[in-house]
């Protein structure tokens, strides 16, 4: 007997997953139940207190308070004890004849660690048959379209994605109020990141995440400037199904701080405070320089 078909998507954000996920949805290919992000994957991974006061536990209350949705929908999927056979058992109980997949669009999916892949995988597996994709955009791009987001809505009182960044977590608080005293603006607080040695949200391998999935499930890379440029074969290759266009994005083309406010997208047209000058934009090559190396080595292209 067929299995039905799994759609997870394995970050990357500040990549239009958003305009990617509206694209599927919208077109009948992928239904993601109660939310796009439910981030159920790290929360029984990691168990962290933290991630589950100030993150995931407003995001269940929120949803109950809503009335939208069945209690048990959503303490199947966003419960504190929620497992992978009951994760798994959710996206089951959604399956509709009028979507292919479903599926989890949750970014951070991405920094699964490699042993919890695969512990996932074989739950997975018994009851779908599952794929991954993952979408990249210029390294030096998202990055600053990450930090100039975060730093926006963390550290300016009166920030207009404040909102959507919400975290009641007093030491977050108080490490932004620093950060702010720190770095006088986005850009200056971007260099500090990616210039640091370690590993962080805004530096971090593309290829690493892939390799992670590939070991363990059907996997594809998508460069994101490709396919808003018209490359969609290899995507529709990969879902088995044809794409009626693509939804609008407002990272494509580049605009920076010029870029169209989509009501549906405040996140990417909120996310630029600055535009990077040439200078500033060599200077993020010179930091990232791994990530544009490790691509070519893997893949044989230079998409950026």
């Amino acid at each position: 007997m067929q299995k039905p078909k799994f759609l997870l998507l394995a970050g990357t954000g500040w990549s239009a997953t958003s305009p990617l996920w509206i694209t599927l949805k919208e077109q009948g290919i992928l239904k993601t139940g109660i939310c796009k992000e439910p981030q159920t994957l790290t929360h029984i991974c990691f168990q962290d207190d933290n991630f589950w006061a100030f993150k995931r536990k407003p995001k269940l209350e929120s949803l109950l308070k809503s009335g939208k949705y069945s209690v048990h929908d959503i303490q199947l999927l966003l419960g504190e004890n929620t497992t992978l056979k009951e994760y798994a058992m959710y996206y089951r109980s959604i399956i509709s004849y009028k979507s292919q997949y479903v599926g989890d669009f949750s970014n951070d999916n991405a920094f699964l660690p490699g042993w919890f892949i695969s512990k996932m995988a074989e739950s997975l597996k018994e009851v779908f048959d599952v794929k991954v994709m993952m979408i990249f955009r210029d390294p030096v791009r998202r990055s600053y379209s990450y930090s100039s987001a975060a730093y926006g809505a963390k550290s300016e009182k009166n920030s207009k994605i404040s909102s959507n960044w919400d975290n009641h977590d007093p030491k977050s608080r108080f490490e932004w109020r620093k950060i702010k005293k720190q770095f006088p603006d986005s850009i200056s607080y971007w260099k500090n990141q990616i210039s640091t040695l370690d590993s962080n949200m805004a530096k971090f391998s593309y290829v690493d995440i892939y390799k992670k999935y590939k070991y363990c499930f059907d996997t594809l890379p998508i460069v994101m400037e490709d396919l808003w440029g018209g490359k969609t074969e290899e995507l529709e290759d990969f879902l088995e199904c044809k794409l009626d266009g693509l939804h609008r994005n407002c990272y494509y083309p580049e605009m920076g701080t010029q870029a169209p406010q989509y009501e549906e997208l405040p996140d990417q047209w909120m996310s630029d405070m600055q535009d990077l000058s040439a200078a500033d934009y060599q200077f993020g090559r010179n930091q990232l320089r791994f990530i544009y190396e490790e691509w070519e080595q893997e893949f044989g292209t230079n998409p950026w």
